[in-house]
């Protein structure tokens, strides 16, 4: 199952967020960001959410008068990459020693399901996690890729780094201009850590350690063509002519999830931004998103992003 980008990589059941901002709102907030906040016995928390194809990021800014832990929250295996920008954070992992990451510091981590959590002490602190996509970490030699027990030490992130997330901060461009520089600033500042890191790739093209690489990628690139289209495993496998059972097995190989979840994804985010940026109706956006009723459409919305449609183009309008 994907992530649920309302609630975002950290959460539990004492923390609930937010669409509505105080006014005092914290500085570095991102142009086009998912902006959430939530007022915490210790304090205040911001979070915001932005992703493309190649990673999807969470960004925290922490303002609190006594330390605190909260929960890492993830459904699947990932791999993180973390950036302490400011503060001292303490990444802890069921009874495992703890990984102290000091303020200016990252580190690579591959991360299991409802084993992590954060600690955090009083005063400010900044996290960015960076979630890689399957067509990244897929390419990276698995032995740069720590898991948090293994006691991996944390690096320093370096100043044209910490220059390129300064950029992030920038107010002058929206819109799809501003979320391809966006994705440029990441990509560019996730390889520069890498290489400071002496992280290693594959040495072997995708096609040749897959040899039906090349028939998956074309499904992909299908489906993110064909959004508003049907799109069920028995089309897909008819039209590419693979088997139902073997498209499903193939696809999670290669791309590293399921194949009806990377659907219902595209789907979800191409109608978070149709509520936000038109005025269609509902049901219009259900069918330019390929779903056939507008119940089924909302269903679906409200399980992901625990609002109505009605109610996220709502607060859109309102934030």
């Amino acid at each position: 199952m994907p992530l649920n980008q309302t609630e975002g990589i950290l959460l539990g059941p004492a923390f609930q967020f937010s669409r509505s901002l105080p006014a005092s709102q914290p500085p570095g907030l991102v142009q086009d960001a998912c902006v959430l906040h939530c007022r915490h016995a210790a304090g205040q928390i911001f979070a915001q959410y932005f992703s493309d194809q190649y990673t999807r990021c969470w960004l925290y800014d922490f303002d609190t008068d006594k330390p605190f832990v909260i929960p890492v929250h993830l459904q699947q295996a990932t791999v993180v990459m973390i950036y302490n920008l400011e503060g001292d954070a303490v990444l802890q992992t069921g009874k495992h020693s703890p990984l102290q990451l000091l303020g200016n510091q990252y580190a690579l981590l591959s991360l299991q399901p409802d084993q992590h959590s954060f600690r955090l002490e009083a005063g400010r602190n900044r996290l960015l996690l960076m979630q890689l996509g399957p067509s990244i970490f897929s390419q990276l030699d698995e032995n740069c890729i720590s898991n948090p027990y293994e006691a991996p030490r944390p690096a320093t992130i370096k100043k044209d780094n910490l220059g390129q997330l300064a950029e992030l901060e920038q107010t002058q461009l929206c819109g799809e201009i501003w979320q391809l520089k966006r994705q440029v600033l990441l990509l560019n500042l996730l390889f520069k850590t890498l290489d400071d890191m002496g992280a290693a790739y594959r040495k072997e093209e995708t096609s040749i350690y897959h040899r039906d690489y090349p028939t998956y990628k074309k499904v992909k690139d299908y489906i993110t063509q064909n959004i508003d289209k049907k799109l069920s495993i028995q089309i897909l496998a008819s039209r590419f002519g693979i088997q139902p059972t073997q498209l499903r097995r193939g696809y999670k190989k290669i791309f590293h999830h399921h194949l009806a979840d990377h659907i219902r994804e595209l789907r979800l985010e191409r109608a978070r931004k149709l509520l936000a940026k038109t005025e269609l109706p509902v049901h219009e956006i259900a069918w330019e998103v390929g779903y056939e009723s507008a119940a089924g459409f909302s269903r679906v919305f409200s399980n992901h992003y625990k609002l109505s449609p009605s109610d996220f183009r709502r607060e859109e309008v309102s934030v």
